[in-house]
């Protein structure tokens, strides 16, 4: 059994249980739920987010060894990576129905993340989103100046060295969001100092030194969905992975073509819309 074999048997498993059938049915129709969330759907990633701030959380105030802490840091990165298709989707399609809460999610995210609130809005939403197609402006630009294509750790590198200059550079020419963007700085480093005093060390090693290499990592898995495709199609100008574990820890950012297409869909929508458009996306891009 291949790889992608494998994660769609656990796919299938997992949406197929009953168990757990009932449970998405249940959370998808929960009227409960829609009202604090614009897509009750969004309960599963989000809660898994908040158990792993929760962990967080308690290595900073109880784990004394920083052996211990650095040990449980490093588990914690593996999930916490992951999280990275839940942050993309809600920088597009705020989260939650009060403005409180989507502000407090996002500053959770950026402790697990790297990424500031508004800055992915910056970088992202505007610097990539309305560039893609134009690799003089693409703020996640894969080609050299000598046309080649950046092999997926440079082209990581260049992204994470330049993502928040960039992220000034958009603001100056967006003051309304560069301006919450500050605001959200300055609550996000109230946060992380507050944690300081409670306990210097593990704040550091908890909440700080893996920000990096998080930010980082998450540069380096989007390289694919662009690298080498010069195109002013936008049909011809993404990869999509259609596998099912990809999306299922991704909120299905393997539709990268629909997502393009209309970017604040939300990603429970994207297959739906795929299906509609898949047949139009040259087949070598659909993997």
């Amino acid at each position: 059994m291949t790889p992608s074999s494998r994660s769609d048997a656990l796919c299938d498993w997992i949406t197929e249980n009953r168990i757990t059938h009932q449970l998405w049915s249940r959370t998808v129709r929960s009227r409960r739920l829609a009202r604090i969330y614009r897509y009750p759907v969004d309960f599963f990633p989000t809660t898994l987010m908040l158990a792993v701030f929760t962990a967080q959380l308690t290595i900073l105030l109880f784990i004394d060894d920083p052996v211990h802490v650095i040990a449980a840091v490093v588990l914690l990165l593996g999930i916490q990576v992951n999280f990275a298709g839940m942050c993309h989707n809600h920088h597009h399609q705020e989260t939650f129905r009060s403005p409180l809460l989507n502000r407090a999610f996002e500053v959770m995210m950026f402790l697990q993340l790297g990424m500031l609130p508004y800055g992915y809005t910056l970088h992202h939403n505007i610097g990539h989103h309305e560039t893609y197609m134009d690799q003089e402006q693409d703020t996640n630009r894969w080609r050299r100046d000598d046309g080649s294509t950046m092999e997926p750790w440079a082209f990581a590198w260049v992204l994470f060295l330049n993502m928040y200059p960039d992220v000034i550079r958009i603001g100056r020419s967006h003051p309304a969001i560069f301006r919450r963007f500050l605001r959200m700085f300055w609550v996000c480093m109230a946060v992380l100092a507050i944690f300081i005093v409670v306990d210097p060390v593990n704040a550091l090693l908890v909440f700080v030194a893996p920000l990096p290499a998080a930010l980082l990592l998450q540069a380096q898995a989007t390289h694919y969905h662009h690298a080498g495709l010069a195109s002013d199609d936008p049909l011809r100008a993404s990869r999509n992975d259609l596998d099912s574990l990809y999306n299922l820890r991704t909120c299905n950012l393997g539709y990268h073509t629909a997502h393009h297409l209309d970017p604040d869909l939300h990603w429970s929508r994207l297959p739906e819309f795929h299906a509609e458009i898949k047949h139009r996306i040259p087949s070598e891009l659909i993997l």
